[in-house]
This record gives C-alpha cells, sequence and structure tokens, in this order.
C-alpha cells in the first residue's frame, strides 16, 4: 500500500483555518474520529480508548484506504491540540498499523516516538492519587498484539453489541476465564 507507514496527526483549529488548510493540500484527505475522545475517565486517567474505539476507527481508516476516490491521497487525521487526545489518537493510528496492516508493536509505536518533543502523555492508572505506574502507546500496543496473538480479540469478529452490554454491567471479559469489574461502587 503506499500508505504504509504514512499515518499523519495534524492539529485541528477552528473551521475556517480547517477548510483553508484541506483546500491547499488536494493530495491529502483529512479527517477527524471522535474514537480518540470517546473514553470517558474514571479519575485522572484518559484512556487508552476501549476495543469498541480501537475496532471501530480501525474499520473507518480501513474503509478511507479502500476507497477508491482516496486511493491516490494521503491519509492525515487531524483532532484538538490537546494533549491527552493526541495520546489517545496516536494510540489508535498505532493500533489501526497493528491490526489492520499487519505491523509490530514496535514498528506501529515508531512514528511517535520520533517526535521531539514528544506531544503525548504516558497513560496512568485510574485513581486520583499520584501514578506510580504509567505506560506508554506502544506498552498498549504491545498488550493488544498478545491479546490477538491469544485469541483473545479479533478485529473481525468482536462483538461491539456485547462489549457496550458488559461495559453497562461494569464489566469485561478479559479472555474466557477472567472478568475484570470497572470497580467498587459504594
Amino acid at each position: 500500500s503506499p500508505r504504509r507507514g504514512g499515518c499523519r496527526i495534524a492539529p485541528r483549529s477552528p473551521r475556517p483555518h480547517t477548510e483553508q488548510a484541506i483546500a491547499a493540500n488536494r493530495p491529502n484527505f483529512y479527517f477527524s474520529s471522535t474514537e480518540q475522545d470517546s473514553y470517558r475517565g474514571y479519575c485522572q486517567d484518559f484512556g487508552p480508548t476501549d476495543l469498541a474505539g480501537v475496532v471501530s476507527f480501525c474499520l473507518l481508516v480501513r474503509g478511507y484506504t479502500r476507497h477508491k476516490l482516496l486511493a491516490d491521497r494521503n491519509l492525515v487525521l487531524y483532532c484538538w491540540e490537546d494533549t491527552e487526545l493526541q495520546t489517545n489518537a496516536a494510540f489508535l493510528l498505532g493500533a489501526y498499523l497493528l491490526l489492520v496492516e499487519g505491523f509490530s508493536p514496535d514498528d506501529a509505536a515508531a512514528p511517535f516516538e520520533k517526535i521531539e518533543p514528544s506531544p503525548f502523555k504516558m497513560f496512568r492508572d485510574a485513581t486520583n492519587l499520584v501514578s506510580d505506574f504509567d505506560i506508554s502507546i506502544k506498552d498498549c500496543l504491545n498488550g493488544l498484539q498478545r491479546a490477538a496473538h491469544a485469541g483473545f480479540f479479533d478485529l473481525e469478529t468482536f462483538d461491539a453489541e456485547k462489549f457496550a452490554r458488559n461495559d453497562a454491567l461494569g464489566l469485561n471479559v478479559m479472555c474466557p476465564k477472567f472478568i475484570a469489574f470497572k470497580g467498587p461502587e459504594s
């Protein structure tokens, strides 16, 4: 694919500026997604985006890459200049490269690790305490790959409706013998 590894994140600006940038760059197809801002944190956490968001984003981008009118255009994801949203957007792009394009976690994370200074934050635990265990975009991609290789997650067979029902009950089926609950409630 001519776009292999060519995903970019562009800062999203107020509408007139965005429309001017899009008009001036016809070789590029600019798109946005609500998936990077769909995560609802419990405390000070901000992501990563859940599996339903990963699947939705991957299918969206895969649809764009297969669209005949976009065959000769670069895809450019744009989002607000917000570190947390950009971190989730980078994770989603990495997940797409991993799950659809077949990149390794290292290769999928590499374009984002090269950006200096890094606009990305480390993901953290879901508490209001000082985080003592942070994870990177690459850590999340490694976990996603392990889940896929173990057969716990498959992009093509993921049941978003079942996931949403379980999520509404406060639980996630992590693998056939392990269910994780969101957390205790008073």
